[in-house]
């Protein structure tokens, strides 16, 4: 994405046959310049999970750099950019809790995909009140980041390392969960990507503990660092759903959710770190280390375990196109697995052995993939 986009102007023309981009709308919001001809973004008004906590990202980054309370209601309208990344222009409303009066935001949200490393990018690009002004969507990850918060997701906190150290971390206190209710967010969309972005609905989690780190110690009092603006947060919740796409994960999780900001208005990103949020044992990490260094990803559908190689070394999982080869195709019991024996992939019908899977990334982001139940 460039930096400080041109919102209108006379190269537009051919692409604009109906004048649709002029100085009272909004690129990305009001016109979907991503098409040709471009076409007006129609409010739809609603809710969809996965499109709520894209604003409700957004929303607090606001919240964050104001220092304000405001409440994500529903969205309003949106629409795609498809670069190397998932772009998402998004309106939406939020209530003003002191008010009672409902105000129009935008916010630009980015998917980065999912890494070799089995770690998520979600940034917010903006989020602002509606308006028509241009937009400063560059992420500028070498102005205020320190190196500390780049690079690999580093390993889940042991008991050892909190108490050597104490000055580096802080444990979030019960009064602290109801005053930084964005705690409870951090964790909703580390679950959300635990279940491969299936959730159609808010899954019931329980936020048990929650450690922050930063590389800078606190000057007065640990709990400064629930305002640092670069973090890592180390969450432990327990899923008491039993949502169909989140099948097979009722129990205690832990995620690592690190958060870094560019100092930009709207700007804030956060990683997850999905293969250290919820191990099982040491054996289940070298497994998925041996699976990532056979180039080797797994994901769920539904109630499906898949597991494929990438033959497109590097490649991510959403944003663009990179055909893999399943391996095998899996079904969770809690009484039995079994191998399921055929699947469907862009509408053929493949039995037994290996097939191929094209990872696409479309409005919501996931994967064109089902599989034939029946035929177990």
């Amino acid at each position: 994405m460039a930096e400080n986009r041109e919102l209108w102007g006379d190269d537009d023309g051919p692409s604009d046959p109906h004048g649709l981009m002029n100085s009272e709308r909004a690129y990305g919001f009001d016109v979907d310049c991503s098409t040709r001809p471009y076409r007006l973004v129609e409010s739809q008004w609603g809710h969809c999970y996965d499109t709520d906590l894209q604003a409700m990202l957004g929303l607090h980054c606001y919240n964050f750099q104001k220092g304000t309370k405001f409440k994500f209601e529903c969205w309003e309208k949106f629409s795609c950019d498809y670069t190397c990344e998932v772009c998402i222009y998004l309106t939406f409303q939020a209530r003003d809790p002191a008010s009672d009066s409902l105000i129009s935001f935008q916010t630009l949200f980015s998917d980065g995909g999912c890494g070799a490393d089995f770690t998520i990018e979600w940034r917010s690009l903006a989020c602002r009140l509606k308006c028509n002004e241009r937009l400063d969507d560059y992420w500028d990850d070498k102005a205020l980041i320190d190196e500390f918060y780049m690079g690999d997701m580093p390993k889940w906190l042991s008991d050892e390392a909190l108490a050597a150290d104490n000055k580096k971390f802080y444990v979030v206190q019960e009064p602290d969960f109801l005053e930084y209710d964005w705690l409870y967010l951090y964790s909703e969309i580390a679950f959300y990507a635990k279940t491969d972005c299936n959730l159609t609905t808010s899954p019931r989690l329980e936020v048990k503990k929650v450690v922050i780190e930063t590389k800078e110690e606190y000057m007065t009092e640990a709990r400064e660092k629930l305002k640092a603006e670069n973090a890592i947060f180390y969450i432990s919740y327990k899923y008491n759903g039993d949502d169909r796409a989140a099948r097979g994960l009722a129990g205690d999780h832990r995620a690592i959710v690190r958060k870094t900001m560019d100092g930009k208005p709207g700007h804030m990103c956060l990683e997850v770190a999905r293969r250290t949020e919820a191990l099982t044992s040491p054996g289940e990490d070298c497994r998925l280390r041996m699976l990532e260094e056979k180039n080797v990803h797994e994901f769920r559908i539904n109630s499906f375990l898949v597991t494929c190689k990438n033959n497109i070394k590097g490649g991510k999982c959403a944003g663009d196109l990179q055909r893999s080869t399943i391996i095998a195709v899996r079904q969770d019991s809690t009484q039995r697995e079994s191998v399921v024996r055929s699947w469907i992939i862009e509408g053929v019908r493949h039995e037994h052995g290996e097939g191929s899977v094209v990872w696409r990334g479309s409005n919501k982001g996931r994967k064109e993939l089902s599989v034939v139940e029946s035929s177990m």
